[in-house]
């Protein structure tokens, strides 16, 4: 329970801090690959092609897991260094239940 515990706080400060440093960015581009399962989880690796249009190099996007419905599965937030004026692309991974990654339809851009 500690991790789990561990790991929904971890995700919940990151998507925070995304939104925190969210700026002008387009996103072109997301995909998702499954990277292992362990004990009840799928680790997800996400990458998104991202132009940053800020005049910062600090660049926070916030990433939705949605269902066929569009309803959201998991939140998670992708951050790192973009040129202002450039594209580039921003990695992370994330853990999520196999109940939930069974229902995810697709990676969006969050709202």
């Amino acid at each position: 329970m500690r991790n789990f515990t561990s790991i929904n706080l971890a995700l919940v400060v990151v998507f925070i801090f995304s939104v925190c440093f969210a700026g002008n960015f387009t996103v072109s581009n997301i995909t998702a690959d499954e990277m292992k399962r362990d004990s009840g989880n799928v680790w997800v690796s996400l990458k998104a092609t991202v132009t940053n249009n800020g005049s910062s190099p600090r660049v926070a996007v916030p990433i939705q897991a949605v269902d066929k419905n569009n309803h959201t599965m998991k939140n998670f937030g992708l951050k790192g260094t973009i040129p202002p004026g450039a594209t580039g692309e921003l990695i992370g991974s994330i853990p999520v239940s196999e109940y939930e990654f069974k229902k995810i339809t697709k990676w969006i851009v969050a709202q």
